[in-house]
Order: C-alpha cells, then structure tokens, then sequence
C-alpha cells in the first residue's frame, strides 16, 4: 500500500484518487483471498489501481508510461507495458 501512497503523492492527486486506488487494491485482495495473492505481484496491482483511480477521479487521463517513470529505477524493470 506504500506504493499506492507514493504514487498518490508524486502525481498530486486528489485524496478522492488515493481513497478509491486503496479500495480497488483492497477489494482485488479480497477477491481472491490474501493466501492465494503472489506478493511478487503488490506492485503491479498498486500501480494499476492508481491509474484505475485516476481515470475515475482526475480531469486528466492518466499516462500508464508516466506512471512507470515515477518508479525507482530497481523497480521500474518489474513492470512493462504490454
């Protein structure tokens, strides 16, 4: 959920965005349940659920390339666009 918040913050977004990525991260989790939830794929679900949020929430559509260069460069090599 770190993540989530540090994507929020970089992007500036409005707390509405932050509230909405952590329910859709939440709600995933729940889904399938926490036991069946490979942790090697928190980052990849915290990134999609910000940008999720901001295309609910924001005026502006969000870049999914935008997103990833906000990443660390360690963690950028773990998510491509595809």
């Amino acid at each position: 959920m770190q993540k989530i918040f540090s994507l929020h913050e970089q992007k500036g977004y409005k707390p509405e965005t932050l509230f909405i990525a952590s329910a859709i991260f939440d709600h995933y989790v729940a889904s399938i349940g926490s036991k069946y939830f490979n942790m090697h794929n928190v980052l990849h679900l915290a990134v999609i659920s910000v940008l999720m949020a901001a295309k609910l929430e924001q005026p502006i559509s969000p870049s999914f390339n935008r997103m990833i260069n906000l990443l660390p460069d360690e963690e950028r090599k773990y998510v491509a666009k595809n």
